[in-house]
């Protein structure tokens, strides 16, 4: 038997409630994310990891929302349609759903800042690790580590 069309909707909007709480948490994460990166010399490492696993579990209840309240194979249909286009939704529903759509852009726009710092930083530490290679092999021309040879000047001159 079905449920009445009002816990279906109480429910609806309650899982609508608990995406957007997500996607607030996940929008937090990723200025973490940001702010990490941004100073990653001061060794963030293990705190990025952490936020990046917290990400990845929040983006799971995400999706386990998302298959409660569209089902799997209509979330994958409607991708990024327009929400409005759905009669019968609740208004609600449809103000929830365009409040965590306008956060998912506000975390796709810092992911995109992250990557760009991640990218700079790892071309910054290219950089070093060159400088580092080139210091070494002229540190071993100098004493002589190169192939193995030695010389001998001769001195005609006795």
């Amino acid at each position: 038997m079905k449920e009445p069309i009002d816990k279906t909707v109480v429910k609806l909007l309650e899982n609508l409630k608990k995406k957007k709480e997500y996607m607030k948490m996940l929008k937090d994460l990723a200025l973490k994310q940001k702010l990490i990166l941004s100073d990653f010399e001061s060794g963030g490492s293990e705190s990025l990891l952490d936020i990046l696993e917290e990400r990845r579990n929040i983006i799971r209840e995400v999706d386990r929302l998302n298959s409660e309240v569209y089902g799997e194979k209509r979330e994958r249909e409607l991708g990024n349609a327009d929400l409005a286009e759905r009669k019968g939704f609740p208004v609600e529903a449809l103000e929830l759903e365009r409040e965590a759509a306008e956060l998912a852009k506000e975390i796709y726009d810092i992911d995109r800042e992250s990557m760009k710092i991640a990218q700079e930083t790892v071309e910054e530490i290219k950089e070093k690790i060159k400088e580092v290679n080139l210091h070494r092999k002229s540190k071993d021309f100098y004493k002589g580590k190169g192939k193995g040879f030695s010389g001998v000047f001769l001195n005609e001159k006795r």
